[in-house]
């Protein structure tokens, strides 16, 4: 008992002890840990600042392109470039490579004087002597002009079918379609001849050979064989079962657009959504290029692969719409984007059929980060 009292150190001295050797400890691990979360903090605004100014040069570079594109937009791109079109307006005729679904204007060349069929037509009309009628006509098929031509088989046709003789009409709307393009009422009379003749074919019931002139017609669509207004496109497409491509009507969409904003501004660029579609437009003066994202991706974004590899980053296009509910975000990727600024919140805004002019918008991020930089590329028509 005396020994185990004799060899208990006092306590006063032990507190002493863990107070000189614990609270310095405590005291070093703590400035360890503010030195620690110091410097992750500058690694971190390094970081950032060079992710600044990876954005800053890859957004002067983009917008270098752009700037380059219209200036050079008289050089006509290749005809089997995807996901674009050149445009010149020649007045109210438009010169599109590759050629588009539609168009917002045609040409109106001289159509057949109507009076050359006045005599014809109140046969038809007001006598109801379809074989005096046809005599009229026949009369205007030897003429030299290709539009008097067409309009005079299709004139033949029509009382051929009011006469009950179809297969007789079916052979005249042959010989229409022997006219080719030439406008007859501002249509295309072998569009116009194909069209009545798959409708007389289903009609005597001749269903696969009906089927095939519409097949024909749903094929001269889709290869922009026709020069047609989006009224005359939409109404034979349906009539033929043709379902065009969102690509291809986000081209003819743009187009029309820009038909109408050129009036107001005679050059600009603009980002706008067709057919849900991404497109960016630059014009200037009576030349215009449409480019969708793969055009976008292929010329104005792989040229800048190497800066990008350089700075470690990677880039999202988007453009910021405002909607009723606030601003939403749609987002174009390319190469592998991960995230972007808007934090994954798209929402609304840009739909099809609605045409929203909106700043295009640059987001450069390291493949990792979840942090962003963001800038605004230069967005603007001139007046």
């Amino acid at each position: 008992m005396f020994l185990r009292f004799w060899f208990r150190p006092p306590r006063v001295l032990l507190a002493s002890f863990l107070a000189v050797t614990l609270l310095p400890a405590a005291a070093l691990l703590w400035l360890g840990w503010r030195f620690f979360d110091q410097d992750r903090a500058l690694a971190a605004q390094r970081v950032r600042e060079r992710r600044e100014q990876a954005a800053d040069l890859i957004a002067v570079a983009l917008q270098q392109s752009l700037a380059a594109a219209q200036q050079q937009l008289e050089q006509t791109i290749a005809d089997g470039e995807p996901d674009a079109a050149a445009i010149v307006f020649h007045g109210d005729d438009i010169e599109s490579t590759p050629r588009l679904l539609y168009y917002p204007v045609v040409p109106s060349p001289n159509r057949a004087p109507a009076a050359l069929f006045a005599r014809g037509e109140e046969m038809e009309f007001q006598h109801q002597n379809f074989d005096g009628a046809m005599a009229a006509f026949r009369e205007l098929t030897g003429s030299p002009d290709t539009a008097i031509r067409a309009g005079a088989h299709l004139r033949i046709a029509r009382n051929l079918r009011k006469a009950g003789q179809f297969e007789v009409a079916l052979a005249e709307y042959q010989k229409m379609m022997g006219c080719g393009p030439v406008p007859v009422d501002g249509i295309p009379a072998d569009l116009v001849a194909r069209r009545a003749n798959f409708s007389l074919l289903d009609q005597l019931g001749r269903t696969p050979e009906g089927r095939k002139e519409a097949e024909a017609v749903a094929s001269g669509l889709n290869a922009s064989r026709w020069q047609l207004t989006r009224a005359a496109f939409l109404h034979y497409a349906e009539a033929a079962g043709y379902h065009p491509p969102p690509e291809a009507l986000a081209l003819s969409e743009a187009v029309e657009w820009l038909w109408d904003k050129r009036k107001l501004a005679p050059s600009g660029l603009e980002s706008m959504a067709f057919k849900g579609r991404e497109m960016t437009l630059l014009w200037r003066d009576n030349h215009a290029l449409v480019a969708g994202p793969r055009y976008a991706e292929h010329h104005w974004l792989a040229p800048l692969a190497p800066l990008l590899k350089s700075q470690s980053v990677r880039i999202a296009l988007h453009k910021t719409t405002l909607s009723g509910s606030g601003a939403s975000v749609r987002t174009r990727r390319h190469g592998a984007a991960v995230g972007d600024c808007s934090g994954g919140r798209r929402t609304g805004g840009g739909g099809e059929g609605v045409h929203v002019e909106a700043p295009l918008f640059i987001d450069c991020f390291r493949p990792a980060g979840r942090d962003c930089v963001r800038r605004q590329l230069h967005h603007h028509s001139s007046g």
